[in-house]
């Protein structure tokens, strides 16, 4: 118990939380203003995470709305039927990819792999 609390003075000694004399004042003017600051900090710092959090969070929602309001859906047609995947029995309906063709909004035919519901069959339209 004595080692523990030789400890605890000693660290304390260091920080200059003790009532030596031969401290000058500047010394114990420095631990305050330390302290202060320290403690300033610690009671900020929720207050300017949440303000940051808010911040982002309020930035991607309006970066959202702007890429929503560009989306629009266009029907594809599969070029190939899923094949069946090999899944975990009781795993209960799976997605699967396959090719499909559609047509841009800027006109443009496109070609490219979609994730389908595996009940899709060949020369059906999904939407995309």
């Amino acid at each position: 118990m004595r080692s523990r609390t030789g400890r605890l003075a000693r660290l304390a000694r260091g920080r200059r939380l003790d009532r030596n004399p031969l401290r000058r004042g500047s010394d114990r003017a420095e631990t305050v203003v330390s302290g202060a600051l320290l403690a300033g900090f610690l009671a900020a710092a929720p207050f300017a995470a949440h303000a940051a959090g808010s911040w982002a969070y309020a930035t991607s929602a309006r970066e959202a709305q702007a890429q929503q309001a560009t989306i629009r859906q266009v029907p594809a047609t599969l070029v190939q039927s899923p094949s069946l995947a090999a899944g975990f029995p009781g795993a209960g309906a799976a997605s699967l990819s396959v090719v499909a063709r559609w047509r841009a909004p800027d006109g443009q035919e496109r070609t490219g792999e979609l994730v389908v519901p595996s009940g899709a069959e060949t020369d059906s339209a999904v939407p995309v």
